[in-house]
């Protein structure tokens, strides 16, 4: 695209450059008569090409050609690649009328520069222009002039290139940069940066890095990797490996200039402000964990995936039986626990979804390769999830979902392409219907797996982050949700973990007063799973151990050789469950805001409800007596309590092989009413009454 500046709009930035070259004011009789001589020879003109996102990873992509440019390590934005000049200028001979005729040609080139940044910033509102770089700067080769100069119409310029040298000699090449961050280059007075930290500007100019979960910030000289400016801002990071970035225990989402990545912290340099999401907690429970069930050979699989806040689940259908399942953490919940924190961060850009997307074929890569069969075998596929989970992994912008009135961006209930979304399989991906904002297609197939509308008076509660009820009273479907956080599903507790070997999932106080523990494969204890914190919980209470309003007794009041076990654990009140696994106040308080948001839910939205089916974290036969001693359900339920495990992906399953069941469910939730907890004022009430072990 060619652009052309006029003499008298440029003349105010020439005069002002001419006299700073020549010590002279404009006015002066020799500088007036040298512009009058060099006047007409003034022709700014000038050959522009935008590449858009073509700065990254240290060099500057103009699709035929890379040049690099170590500068840019840390940086994104958008390329706009010139070449201007200010005209051919005449030399009369003399050397002082000759001089004076070069700074003149050098001030209009300059201004032409800086009408030209004034056009491009004109057309990026509200971005950032960089000042114009190129060959000799920043570390940028200057035989790459031919580069740049390949890449754009300069014969419409009228400007030619020779052995490296350009024609009108009053001319330039090279970039300027839009991004979203102003600090997005050095200074100029570091034109010749390398990219080389240990120059004095890097040492005496900070940058600032904000790690946005952490809500802090530190202030760092260039180059500085994210994870010692985590360090300088007080936030451990660990890395194992020793900063050489192998083992990736330090992976974080970093963004700059509006780009963000996933990057390991311990090897990624900054170069300007950025955004830090660093991990909450360990990754020992992170992997992936595969059970073959059956080596089934046939032409066609299926895949069914449950994609909770906190866990993924997945089961491989050879026919009608299933040959494998995969569990694996969901890698989101470290860096935000709920769906709240995940809006917040989904809204600004895609790391949550590529984080998501990621984990899923990895899982998909694992499970078909333990099953010995290869991805192309699958032929139908479908991802259950919250709304929430599922907009997010559609590659949709949350941010309604979190904001009044809570739209829905997207109820699904139809199949996207794989290769769409960066999934790696072959087939469409059916994505169940969601209902609300808070009640999506998890709770959709929970209610056709168990046939909600052929029961009367009956709740099913799912439980997981978020507590999530479907009830039908007659002809009536009436859903809610409530923010329970992931305690029931061992996370956010000290010692919690998933529901695997060496997971402590029994718990009793004998007669004696001795501890009866059982954990999951028999395995040294570990941890606590979420049943097994419930069955805790439930055993201090009717011990007296932990009081009704939730804290640990008095052990100075209880008589029983138990009271031994009551103690400090990092300077909270805590009870020794066994071996090195601690139950503390904390986690007890996690506790009872789950139960109290889930018993409240319940109240408001099935006052009438004569059954119930737990589903979730909580489905796995907890034993119903744990959950009505604590006031999680309340008493008319005892005798009328059914644990369906993960209805999520036992729907799933069915909706991905029955079409008329699809359709069936369908009708019925789109009849559904929504009780909108949030809205209600008696909902905090009952919170705060429910949030104590008494059942009333």
């Amino acid at each position: 695209m060619r652009i052309d500046f006029r003499t008298d709009e440029a003349y105010p930035y020439a005069a002002a450059r001419f006299c700073e070259m020549s010590g002279m004011a404009d006015d002066e009789s020799e500088a007036a008569a040298s512009y009058a001589r060099i006047r007409e020879d003034v022709q700014i003109r000038a050959s522009v090409r935008v590449f858009d996102d073509a700065a990254a990873d240290g060099a500057v992509n103009l699709g035929s050609a890379v040049i690099e440019c170590p500068p840019l390590r840390s940086i994104r934005g958008t390329v706009c690649a010139y070449v201007l000049t200010a005209g051919e200028f005449r030399f009369t001979g003399g050397t002082l009328s000759d001089t004076l005729a070069d700074m003149w040609g050098t001030a209009f080139t300059d201004a032409g520069l800086v009408l030209l940044h004034e056009k491009i910033a004109a057309k990026n509102p509200g971005k950032h222009v960089s000042h114009p770089f190129g060959p000799g700067f920043y570390g940028i080769n200057t035989s790459e002039v031919g580069t740049i100069f390949a890449a754009l119409d300069c014969e419409d310029a009228g400007i030619t290139l020779n052995n490296g040298l350009l024609f009108p000699i009053k001319s330039s090449i090279g970039f300027f940069l839009v991004t979203d961050d102003e600090t997005a280059l050095p200074a100029r007075d570091c034109m010749n940066c390398t990219g080389d930290t240990s120059c004095e500007y890097c040492k005496n100019h900070t940058i600032k890095i904000t790690f946005v979960n952490e809500n802090k910030t530190a202030a760092v000289s260039p180059g500085t990797t994210a994870a010692q400016a985590a360090r300088t801002a007080g936030i451990a990071v660990d890395t194992p490996c020793g900063g050489m970035g192998i083992c990736g225990k330090c992976t974080g989402i970093v963004t700059v200039n509006g780009d963000t990545k996933i990057a390991k912290l311990c090897t990624e340099r900054l170069y300007g402000n950025a955004y830090v999401y660093t991990k909450n907690g360990d990754t020992k429970n992170g992997d992936t964990k595969i059970d073959v069930l059956d080596r089934v050979h046939c032409g066609r699989y299926s895949l069914a995936v449950d994609i909770g806040t906190t866990t993924i689940e997945a089961e491989l259908i050879g026919d009608t039986k299933i040959v494998a399942r995969a569990n694996m953490r969901n890698p989101q919940a470290y860096y935000a626990a709920d769906v709240i924190g995940r809006i917040a961060i989904a809204s600004k850009n895609g790391a949550m979804t590529a984080l998501i997307i990621d984990a899923l074929n990895d899982m998909i890569s694992q499970i078909t390769r333990a099953a010995g069969i290869e991805r192309d075998k699958i032929t139908a596929c479908i991802f259950s999830g919250n709304t929430v989970m599922q907009t997010i992994i559609a590659g949709e912008n949350p941010q309604s979902l979190g904001q009044y009135p809570y739209r829905i961006p997207d109820t699904f209930g139809r199949e996207i392409d794989a290769s769409q979304l960066g999934i790696n399989l072959s087939c469409g991906i059916y994505f169940p219907p969601v209902i609300s904002a808070f009640v999506g297609g998890d709770i959709t197939c929970g209610i056709a797996y168990t046939r909600l509308w052929e029961r009367d008076r009956t709740l099913l509660l799912d439980v997981g982050t978020n507590g999530e009820i479907a009830y039908v009273n007659g002809r009536r479907l009436t859903v809610a949700s409530a923010a329970a956080g992931p305690a029931f599903e061992g996370m956010g507790v000290t010692f919690g973990m998933r529901a695997e070997a060496g997971a402590i999932s029994r718990f009793k106080i004998a007669s004696r007063n001795t501890v009866m523990v059982e954990t999951i494969d028999k395995a040294p204890a570990a941890g606590i799973c979420g049943s097994g914190l419930l069955e805790i919980i439930a055993e201090l209470v009717k011990n007296g151990i932990i009081t009704s309003d939730g804290a640990f007794a008095d052990k100075r009041l209880i008589t029983s050789p138990i009271r031994g076990r009551l103690c400090e654990y990092n300077g909270e009140a805590a009870f020794k469950v066994c071996g090195g696994v601690y139950i503390t106040q904390s986690d007890v308080r996690a506790v009872q805001l789950a139960k109290g948001a889930i018993r409240a839910a319940v109240e408001m939205a099935a006052p009438d409800a004569e059954r119930v089916i737990i589903a979730g974290a909580l489905g796995q036969n907890t034993g119903e007596n744990n959950l009505i001693d604590i006031g999680i359900l309340p008493e008319k339920f005892y005798g009328h309590v059914e644990f369906a495990e993960n209805t999520s992906l036992r729907g799933a399953v069915q909706l991905l092989q029955n079409a008329d069941l699809r359709g069936k469910t369908q009708k019925i939730i789109s009849s559904a009413e929504t009780v909108s907890l949030s809205e209600n004022e008696d909902f905090e009430r009952l919170f705060v009454k429910y949030m104590n072990f008494v059942n009333d």
